[in-house]
């Protein structure tokens, strides 16, 4: 026992600059559902949420994705992540804004709850675009003005007048961030299914056409734009439907029908797969009774954003031959997965839809406190093997 506490002991927090920012992320993943679906059970004898549809939305991009997000550019991108105190200030200013927004949102003056939590959002849009331009790293350029919308959109959150303000500014960051998967995770599946095809020595090669990727970059843009200031229009029927075609031929040009036998291949290719529904339903929502807008965005968070989240953090931070801990972030996938089936299910069945939200939000947690014993696992597992090799 005095051995185990002593290599718990013996792990650096600040090292990768990822790995707080990480189990940050996840944690609150887990407590912003927690707190959304909690006043929905009778048993608490809760008739309305304690929480706005804006408040939801805002806390999921910059309590639980702006985290991960961050965790990642310091790792591959900026350079402060070398820093340890500064990693520790920018999670003290990423704390801080969770705490006013689920303590004081309802009782703080808007400049008092927007400076704090402007704060975070703040220092990484001009940390890491710095970085960015000095490093001259064209794969990332892409991201800077994503994360100048980040600090942007707080603006219209906090001051805006009305919650449709709230919710429109939000829905775009949301969509950037789904150009965000679309430019890195893309670039991601295509590099990792070109690897494994050449080490099964498959002639059925990736492809990656330029016409292709730019058309699904500049499609995702104007659905994006159209979604926000012409919702429930035939241009918004025609973008996302255009959408989700461009975005299905380049999971074709992907070859994703041969990567079927490869486990972690096929979740990060489902993961881009639900871009593909997730805009195909976005262009019948306004059309189809039985379909709505929520349905569409919950299909591109949890399916896409999510699910991509965690094939980046599985990758990054659990390096080990353990199989207990393998199996585990295995399971993490199947059940965020669910959790996406769920969800899309609850739009579908109104009778049932209160126990299937309620489901899902329970598989949705269940994923990221499987990933978070993963994790620590993880590095537990990895420091005790360092320990080891260096006596």
């Amino acid at each position: 026992m005095l051995r185990i506490f002593k290599n718990i002991m013996s792990i650096d927090p600040f090292r990768p600059a990822f790995r707080l920012f990480f189990f940050a992320g996840s944690f609150y993943a887990v407590v912003a559902i927690f707190l959304w679906l909690l006043p929905m059970q009778e048993v608490l004898r809760y008739s309305r949420s304690d929480h706005s549809i804006s408040w939801h939305i805002h806390e999921m991009l910059y309590g639980f994705v702006a985290a991960i997000i961050t965790g990642y550019l310091l790792t591959t991108v900026s350079r402060a992540g070398s820093n340890k105190y500064f990693v520790c200030f920018l999670l003290l200013a990423w704390f801080s804004g969770r705490l006013v927004m689920n303590c004081f949102y309802y009782s703080w003056p808007a400049f008092a709850l927007f400076t704090l939590d402007s704060l975070f959002p703040l220092i990484i849009a001009s940390l890491v675009i710095k970085d960015l331009i000095i490093g001259a790293k064209k794969e990332y350029l892409l991201l800077i003005p994503i994360l100048f919308l980040f600090p942007a959109v707080n603006i219209l959150f906090h001051f805006g007048k009305t919650e449709n303000i709230k919710v429109s500014a939000l829905l775009f960051l949301n969509h950037m961030i789904i150009l965000m998967i679309t430019i890195i995770g893309g670039r991601l599946i295509y590099s990792l299914t070109l690897s494994w095809q050449r080490s099964v020595k498959s002639q059925y090669l990736p492809e990656s056409k330029r016409t292709i990727e730019m058309g699904v970059i500049v499609v995702t843009v104007i659905t994006a734009f159209i979604d926000v200031f012409f919702p429930g229009s035939v241009w918004l029927y025609l973008s996302a439907l255009i959408a989700s075609l461009f975005h299905f031929l380049r999971m074709w040009g992907w070859r994703t029908f041969k990567v079927l036998s490869s486990f972690s291949l096929l979740i990060v290719h489902l993961a881009y797969a639900w871009i593909v529904v997730g805009y195909f339903i976005l262009a019948f929502s306004y059309y189809v009774d039985w379909i709505n807008h929520s349905s569409a965005m919950h299909v591109l968070n949890i399916g896409t954003i999510a699910t991509m989240i965690l094939v980046v953090m599985t990758r990054l931070s659990i390096r080990t031959k353990n199989n207990f801990i393998k199996i585990t972030s295995n399971i993490t996938f199947i059940l965020i997965f669910f959790a996406t089936i769920l969800r899309l299910s609850a739009s579908l069945l109104v009778e049932s839809y209160k126990v299937l939200l309620l489901l899902s939000g329970a598989l949705w947690m269940m994923a990221f406190v499987t990933f978070l014993i993963s994790y620590s696992l993880s590095i537990y597992d990895i420091s005790v093997f360092k320990k080891n090799r260096t006596n």
